[in-house]
């Protein structure tokens, strides 16, 4: 932890510098690698703009819609045991 005087606003312009870094690296992520077209899955089409909406997305839309459902009804198992 530093301790003294820093400049008025110092704090502030190192977090703005931390958020443009990430969004720096974010942006350029997925520009040179090869996503796969298809589902893990089930072998089906993943469209260009969810390619390009996820980073690293590996499931269609229904595959995915599956797995967060199962994994909700895991969640809310845990959740009920947790309150007995």
């Amino acid at each position: 932890m530093a301790v003294g005087f820093t400049k008025d606003g110092a704090v502030q312009e190192q977090i703005d510098n931390t958020i443009s870094d990430a969004l720096s690296s974010i942006r350029g992520y997925n520009k040179n690698t090869n996503i796969s077209e298809n589902c893990l899955e089930c072998g089906g089409f993943i469209p260009a703009s969810r390619r390009q909406a996820i980073l690293e997305v590996d499931l269609c839309i229904t595959c995915q819609e599956q797995e967060d459902s199962s994994n909700k009804n895991i969640n809310i198992m845990r959740h009920y045991g947790q309150m007995r």
